[in-house]
């Protein structure tokens, strides 16, 4: 049995997905743009940057289980925003950095990435719980919907060939 989006799609829905497209971008961009900056207009060497951008993961792997744990007590809307709060305050940071190089300068970006890494988390959790379970969706369609918030985390690939350039162009 096959099932369209659009069967699962509530009115709940689209706005957790557009936010998760508008996260995902954001870090992209981050995981793009960053290396380019502490390379480039930090001038540092490429085992100096490989060992600077390492930093997200590591605090990445840390973050994962608390994240969901306090979606299960505090609930989904007030993890996401928190972990909305936690990424515009993390994001700011390295537009400065991308714009105006010697601004924050390498403990800017690593304190950067330390307040982005846990916000992603953080909404990653929520938003995937509440595409789960605020969206009301009927145990007939649990199993399509619990894939929905994936496609929306890796636009380009989702898009189709002769998009994606231009999508490239536009994001460098």
């Amino acid at each position: 049995m096959s099932v369209s989006l659009w069967s699962v799609m509530g009115r709940h829905l689209a706005p957790t997905l557009v936010v998760n497209i508008l996260v995902a971008a954001v870090m992209m961009a981050t995981l793009v743009v960053g290396p380019f900056s502490l390379s480039r207009a930090l001038g540092l060497e490429a085992r100096h940057v490989g060992f600077i951008v390492a930093v997200g993961p590591a605090i990445s792997i840390f973050c994962g289980v608390p994240s969901g744990r306090l979606v299960d007590l505090w609930g989904s809307r007030r993890v996401l925003a928190i972990g909305l709060i936690l990424l515009t305050v993390g994001a700011f940071p390295l537009a400065l950095l991308a714009l105006v190089p010697n601004t924050i300068g390498v403990v800017g970006y690593v304190l950067s990435i330390v307040v982005l890494t846990p916000g992603y988390q953080l909404f990653q959790a929520a938003n995937n719980t509440a595409v789960l379970i605020h969206n009301s969706l009927g145990p007939e369609h649990m199993p399509s919907g619990s894939a929905v918030p994936a496609p929306s985390r890796k636009p380009r690939q989702n898009r189709p060939g002769k998009q994606q350039p231009r999508c490239s162009s536009v994001a460098c």
